[in-house]
């Protein structure tokens, strides 16, 4: 079932789906009600989508489109996933924690911040001279290209941006550093502009989430301020959000509709499963006889494990293919799931999902309490935050985000061993100081 066939299986049944998505929405609800602590809570965006693909799912049951087996099938990996996620128990912010710990190098948080920022900043401005402004674009999937530099620029991004903001908001708030207060101000500034021209449609969502990300770890060092402010102004930050979302989408899709465009992308969110379950199209993608490689080909080449010629296609790509009769370069992301089921088997893909939650869970609820509180804790919490919030309904990139928190750690390391030759030169030069 391709998305217009699911589109018109939508208008005719509406109501059914409709259904079905309050029926979700209601089992979430009950479920992770406790776990969920501000509308702007990442985890709340992440569980809405993953009600939107089970809501398709159930849909699709009710409707007569897939059989019992796939649909029990979802059932018991989706269940494994959430029951591995409140493993843990959930954060509360009424607990009451020590004052920021003051063991950190803070000279190597600020070479950390100020290099990778000043980066980014270059390398966004090399794209817009040299590429053009992708917002108004008519294709931004190709701006990067095959250009070295731009490649560069999009890893130095998917490293360093989450830490970047994270610093920023730090900074910010921060009373004793004035000139890197006025700095992170302009960051600020910077990261805004340049995420609509950009054509993100949740750009400024995303820094929202980021700002509550921030906010949360900010308890650890017991700073309520910033918590309090996104508190305060809840509706009208939601309303700002939302209508910068608008404006980013009726200049970059061209639509004289856009709430209608964010819905209906909204609604097909769940394509990974209506382009695989009904009718058993599934069966057609079953490989298992290299799932580690077909799992995690992506950081077995990247440490020279297997050669780049051994990766697998992608299988959203080949989903997409597979309906459409051509490679058309995209598809759909592949949810756990359908990783599971067609990677590992029927029982394997249990413990897969199971797996997953398992580390969503332990990063969002117990990681939060075993960091140090301040900025290095802070940019550790965050950016694997993000990254496995992605495992559920996009494996792969969320893969690939967690290599990027690694990454990332490695140069917060290098900016320690700066700053410690540093502090060692001005010890030899001026040991009075």
């Amino acid at each position: 079932m391709n998305s217009p066939e699911f589109t018109l299986l939508l208008f005719q049944e509406w109501d059914i789906m409709l259904i079905a998505v309050l029926i979700v929405m209601f089992f979430y609800f009950i479920l992770f009600r406790k776990y969920i602590l501000s509308i702007f809570d990442p985890l709340l965006f992440n569980l809405f989508f993953s009600t939107i693909g089970a809501s398709t799912m159930l849909f699709l049951y009710i409707i007569g489109k897939i059989e019992w087996k796939y649909f029990l099938f979802y059932l018991l990996t989706q269940t494994a996933f959430f029951i591995g996620f409140i493993f843990f128990r959930p954060i509360s912010i009424k607990t009451k924690y020590n004052k920021e710990n003051k063991t950190y190098n803070m000279l190597a948080i600020k070479y950390f911040y100020l290099i990778s920022s000043v980066l980014l900043f270059l390398f966004q401005l090399f794209i817009y001279v040299f590429k053009g402004i992708p917002l108004f674009m008519e294709s931004r999937l190709n701006v990067i290209g095959n250009d070295t530099l731009f490649k560069i620029y999009n890893r130095l991004r998917d490293v360093f941006y989450i830490p970047v903001v994270l610093l920023m908001f730090y900074f910010i708030f921060t009373k004793k550093n004035k000139k890197l207060k006025f700095y992170s101000f302009f960051i600020l500034f910077f990261v805004v502009i340049s995420n609509i021209l950009n054509g993100a449609k949740s750009a400024l969502i995303n820094i929202v989430l980021i700002y509550f990300i921030y906010s949360l770890f900010s308890l650890r060092m017991s700073n309520q301020i910033p918590l309090n402010l996104l508190k305060k102004h809840t509706k009208k930050i939601f309303v700002f959000a939302l209508l910068g979302a608008v404006v980013v989408v009726f200049f970059s899709e061209k639509t004289d509709n856009a709430f209608f465009f964010i819905l209906y992308r909204i609604l097909i969110g769940g394509d990974s499963y209506f382009m695989t379950f009904p009718y058993g199209t599934i069966e057609y993608f079953v490989a298992r006889d290299n799932w580690f490689i077909n799992l995690f080909a992506s950081p077995l080449s990247l440490l020279g494990i297997i050669p780049s010629s051994e990766i697998p296609p992608s299988l959203g790509f080949d989903i997409m293919a597979y309906h459409y009769k051509a490679f058309l370069f995209k598809g759909p992301n592949p949810r756990h799931n359908i990783l599971g089921y067609v990677y590992i088997g029927y029982y394997g893909a249990i413990l897969f999902s199971f797996i997953l939650g398992l580390l969503l869970g332990f990063i969002r609820n117990k990681l939060y309490k075993l960091l140090t509180a301040g900025p290095i804790g802070l940019v550790i919490y965050g950016s694997f935050l993000f990254s496995v919030l992605m495992l559920e309904t996009d494996f792969y990139n969320g893969l690939a985000s967690l290599i990027n928190s690694f990454i990332c750690l490695f140069f917060i390391y290098i900016s320690y061993i700066l700053s410690k030759v540093q502090k060692n030169d001005i010890n030899c030069y001026h040991p009075h100081i």
